[in-house]
């Protein structure tokens, strides 16, 4: 955010005023501060004047992509000052008709035609790379807008599918747990199946009546096409691990 320090003003970029930067031309600088009438007080690269400073006149006009910018030689001339009188430079005064020239002044007003001729030239460089360094800001903010709404789009995008997705997981979790425990879907959910799965007692006793049923074969199939179910050797070394009275084993397990 850009604030504005010349008197009695104190627009800013958060009010929806637009603020324009001091030119690099050094003579268009020092008369862009005159006007501000600021004691003791030299523009920096971060100050900027507010578009209320300057008449309508100095503003490019129809643009095609709709921005208000400023003239390439434009003078702010609008300021809320008591007695304020820009200091212009003073008209210089009429000079005395010279005589008839010789050869010697002749020569003379022929160096003095190429040194101005020269520093026209060197202004009009300073000016046309001046209006060409404002035409590149205003492509690069052009840009910039574009490619912001063009993220804004892809990122608003990009939500909308995710949360799409995850109302999908959550209808399909709600489906598998029609038949299948929680223990089951997460090892279906999960990445890596190195690791020994920690199956809860209710999922050994299940696979066990499911194993008793469809027989070892049965059993070994239903695995093979990747049903989440615990391996014989799991279910062998859960029964190990479990001291049971001297009730039958298969009626333990199998009970619910």
């Amino acid at each position: 955010m850009f604030l504005e320090r010349t008197p009695n003003c104190k627009n800013s970029t958060e009010k929806g005023v637009r603020l324009f930067r001091f030119p690099a031309d050094k003579a268009r600088k020092a008369k862009w501060g005159q006007y501000c009438r600021r004691e003791k007080w030299k523009p920096t690269e971060s100050s900027r004047l507010c578009e209320i400073h300057f008449e309508e006149s100095q503003f490019e006009l129809k643009r095609a992509d709709g921005r208000k910018l400023l003239k390439w030689n434009a003078i702010p001339t609008l300021f809320d000052l008591p007695n304020f009188t820009p200091r212009l430079p003073l008209r210089e005064a009429p000079r005395e008709r010279e005589p008839p020239p010789n050869e010697c002044s002749f020569a003379l007003s022929s160096v003095n035609c190429n040194e101005a001729e020269e520093s026209a030239a060197v202004d009009t460089n300073d000016s046309h790379n001046e209006k060409e360094a404002e035409a590149e800001e205003s492509a690069a903010v052009v840009a910039n807008d574009s490619r912001n709404e063009k993220l804004a789009a892809e990122n608003k995008m990009l939500k909308r599918e995710i949360r799409r997705l995850m109302e999908r997981q959550e209808a399909l979790e709600r489906k598998l747990s029609k038949f299948l425990k929680p223990d089951q879907v997460q090892y279906m959910q999960r990445v890596s199946k190195s690791n020994p799965y920690p199956w809860t007692n209710e999922t050994i006793r299940h696979a066990l009546q499911l194993k008793c049923a469809v027989g070892n074969r049965g059993y070994e199939y239903l695995r093979q096409i990747e049903y989440p179910l615990p391996s014989s050797r799991t279910i062998n070394r859960r029964i190990k691990s479990c001291r049971f009275n001297s009730s039958n084993l298969l009626k333990t397990l199998l009970s619910s």
